[in-house]
C-alpha cells in the first residue's frame, strides 16, 4: 500500500471521447475543469464549420453578404466574350430558376459563374429566381419538388412556360456555352 500523496501527480485512469481523467488529490475539480474547456472547445468548432443554410428565395445581394465564397467565385468568374456576345445578340427571353444548397460545394462554384454571365452581360429579357433549398432538396413553397430537381446545382431556362432545358450539378463545358445552346431554342417558341 503506497500512501495517498503519490496520486498527487495524476494517475491518468480513463479517457472518454479525447477526455484525460486523472485522479488526483484535487481530481474532481481538475477533471471537470478540462471536460469543460474541451466542450468549449468542440462547440467553438461546430459553430465556425456550420455552414449558414438558406433555404427559399434568395436575393443575390443577401446571397454574396452572408457567403463570401459565392462574392469571391463570382468576381473571379472570366467567362468568354464572343459566347457572351453571341448570348447578347439572341436577346433572349428566359426565366432562369436555379435551385442550389448554401451548404453545397458545387452550388457555391456553378451560381456564381451564372451570376458572372449575367452580371457581364446586357439581357433585358432574361430574370433569374435564386432558390436555396434544404439538405432534402426542399424548398418552402415546394418549387424544387414541383420542377422535379434531384441534383444540385440545377439551372432551369422557362420562356413562356416551357422548359427549354436545364444545367444540373457540374457543366460538362464552360456554362455559358450551355446557357448560348440552350437560349438558342427561344426562338422555337
Amino acid at each position: 500500500d503506497r500512501p495517498l500523496d503519490w496520486l498527487d501527480g495524476g494517475v491518468p485512469t480513463d479517457s472518454v471521447s479525447g477526455v484525460d481523467h486523472h485522479i488526483t488529490a484535487r481530481g474532481v475539480v481538475e477533471q471537470s475543469v478540462r471536460e469543460k474547456r474541451h466542450n468549449e472547445e468542440r462547440v467553438a468548432v461546430t459553430e465556425t464549420t456550420t455552414p449558414l443554410v438558406l433555404v427559399g428565395h434568395v436575393e443575390e445581394k443577401e446571397l454574396v453578404e452572408k457567403l463570401p465564397g459565392f462574392a469571391r467565385n463570382r468576381d473571379q468568374y472570366q467567362p468568354n466574350s464572343v459566347v457572351l456576345s453571341r448570348i447578347e445578340d439572341l436577346n433572349p427571353s428566359l426565366n432562369l430558376v436555379c435551385f442550389f444548397g448554401t451548404w453545397d460545394p458545387l452550388s457555391e462554384e456553378v451560381v456564381p459563374r451564372l451570376l458572372r454571365i449575367l452580371q457581364m452581360s446586357y439581357l433585358p429579357g432574361v430574370s433569374l429566381n435564386l432558390v436555396g433549398v434544404d439538405r432534402d432538396l426542399k424548398d418552402k413553397a415546394g418549387m424544387a419538388e414541383f420542377h422535379r430537381v434531384q441534383g444540385l446545382p440545377t439551372i432551369l431556362f422557362l420562356s413562356r412556360g416551357h422548359e427549354l432545358g436545364r444545367i444540373v450539378g457540374q457543366p460538362g463545358e464552360r456554362i455559358e456555352n450551355q446557357f448560348l445552346e440552350i437560349a438558342e431554342r427561344t426562338n422555337v417558341y
